[in-house]
């Protein structure tokens, strides 16, 4: 059975990836149109 913490550190990445991709994506999309 997974710890509690290893059950939350794992939601916090997973979280951080979800929020993360998509800043990136428009980000990346923003510089390439200026």
């Amino acid at each position: 059975m997974m710890s509690v913490t290893t059950a939350l550190v794992g939601t916090a990445v997973v979280m951080a990836i979800a929020i993360a991709i998509p800043l990136a994506a428009a980000y990346f999309t923003q510089r390439k149109e200026s």
